[in-house]
C-alpha cells in the first residue's frame, strides 16, 4: 500500500532536522512543517518555512521566506504570501520525476535559490534563472527543444501531442537528421512532463 504523501512529507522533515540543526518542526493545527534559519555558505541567512504541498514527493513542497529579507515582488520570485517561485512547473516535474526528499530539496533547490538571491542583492541580477510567468515557460522550452523560435517550439510540441514519433524518421524540427540523432531526448522529457502540462504550457506561450 502506497504511503500517504503527507505522511511521507512528515517523515522527511524528521530526517531533515538531523541534517539541518537550525531547522525545527512546528505544528499548526493538524499540519507539521519546518521553520528556522538557513545559512547560505556563511554569506547570508534566511528565516524560512517548508510546508506540505499536495503532490509531494513528486512535486516540491512550499518554500516561504518569512524574515522579510526578500521583497514580495515578481522580480525576486516571491509572492505576497511569502511563498517563493522556484522554477516553472514543467522543470519541477522533471526534477521530481523519481520523487524527492526534503534534505535533497534543501540542498539542491533551496540553498541555490537563496544563494542566487544574495547575488541579486549584491550585483543587481541573478546568475541564471527562468524569468517569471510566461517568459520563463518559453525559456524552459527553448532550452529543452534547442530553439528560441516560438513557431518551431509549437511545431515540435504539437507533434508530441498529436503526432506519431518514430526515432528512425526525419526529425520534425527540419534538421534533416533522424529523430534518434536530434530531438529524441527532448521527446522523452516531454513524455515525462506529460501531455496535460505540455498542452497547458503551449497555450500560455502561444
Amino acid at each position: 500500500m502506497q504511503e500517504d504523501s503527507r505522511k511521507v512529507f512528515e517523515r522527511h522533515i524528521k530526517d531533515a532536522i538531523n541534517f539541518f540543526p537550525n531547522l525545527e518542526i512546528k505544528v499548526q493545527g493538524n499540519d507539521k512543517y519546518l521553520k528556522g534559519i538557513l545559512d547560505i555558505n556563511g554569506c547570508g541567512a534566511y528565516l524560512i518555512e517548508i510546508r506540505y504541498k499536495e503532490g509531494y514527493p513528486k512535486r516540491y513542497p512550499y518554500l516561504l521566506e518569512v524574515g522579510g529579507e526578500i521583497p514580495c515582488e515578481f522580480d525576486y520570485h516571491k509572492y505576497k504570501d511569502n511563498t517563493c517561485c522556484l522554477t516553472v512547473d514543467a522543470d519541477e516535474i522533471l526534477k521530481c520525476i523519481n520523487g524527492i526528499t526534503i534534505i535533497d530539496f534543501i540542498k539542491e533547490i533551496v540553498i541555490p535559490f537563496f544563494a542566487n538571491q544574495l547575488v541579486k542583492k549584491n550585483e543587481g541580477k541573478f546568475i541564471k534563472e527562468y524569468s517569471h510567468g510566461k517568459q520563463g515557460i518559453f525559456e524552459f522550452y527553448s532550452e529543452l527543444l534547442k530553439t528560441s523560435n516560438l513557431n518551431e517550439i509549437k511545431i515540435i510540441g504539437l507533434s508530441f501531442l498529436y503526432g506519431m514519433i518514430n526515432k528512425n524518421d526525419n526529425c520534425i524540427c527540419g534538421s534533416g537528421k533522424k529523430t534518434s540523432e536530434c530531438h529524441l531526448d527532448s521527446f522523452l522529457k516531454l513524455q515525462q512532463i506529460g501531455k496535460h502540462q505540455v498542452k497547458y504550457d503551449l497555450k500560455l506561450i502561444s
